[in-house]
Order: C-alpha cells, then sequence, then structure tokens
C-alpha cells in the first residue's frame, strides 16, 4: 500500500465513523503518532502525506477545524516532513501559520 493510499484509507475510516457519531479523540492522536512513528523510522514521504491527509479532513470534520490541536499538531508534523526533505520554504510556511 503507498502512502497516498494508506492516508486515503485512514481519513475515510475516520470521517466514516465520525459520521456516525463517534468523537474518536484518542484515535485522532493514534494517527498522530503513527506520522511521528513515520519520521522516527526516516519514512518522511509516507509521513508527509499521512499528516497532508489529516489536516485536509480534520480541518473540515465537524468538531474539529482548523484550530483544534489534532489539525494544529498534524500542521507541525507536516512542517517536520517538509523540513527533513529539504523543503525549507514549504516548511517554514507552514511553521508560520
Amino acid at each position: 500500500m503507498n502512502a497516498g493510499t494508506l492516508a486515503q484509507a485512514a481519513e475515510e475510516y475516520l470521517a466514516m465513523r465520525r459520521s456516525l457519531g463517534y468523537k474518536l479523540h484518542w484515535q485522532g492522536r493514534l494517527l498522530g503518532e503513527f506520522v511521528g512513528y513515520l519520521h522516527e523510522i526516516g519514512d518522511y514521504e509516507r509521513s508527509k502525506a499521512v499528516a497532508e491527509a489529516a489536516i485536509k479532513s480534520w480541518s473540515q470534520a465537524p468538531g474539529l477545524g482548523p484550530e483544534h490541536e489534532s489539525t494544529l499538531r498534524a500542521i507541525r508534523l507536516l512542517a517536520n516532513a517538509l523540513r527533513l526533505l529539504g523543503r525549507f520554504t514549504d516548511a517554514r510556511r507552514f511553521n508560520e501559520q
């Protein structure tokens, strides 16, 4: 499974469960921890893809939104992945948000 497919599957699952009324607060944190794990093992491309999918989904999710702590954490993780990939200008843009 490639990074985009993995991220999409995780976000679709979380979105479906939330649409059924589940809050899934700890599951959202787990996804963030998974991105952190990908950082630790050096899989920065997959880390970037999962963080981007989380940001997209959580920014629009009822009960979350762009200012929610999970969304902001995903933005920080994305900035870290971009920095580790050598994309310093992009990373700086996310750090300034």
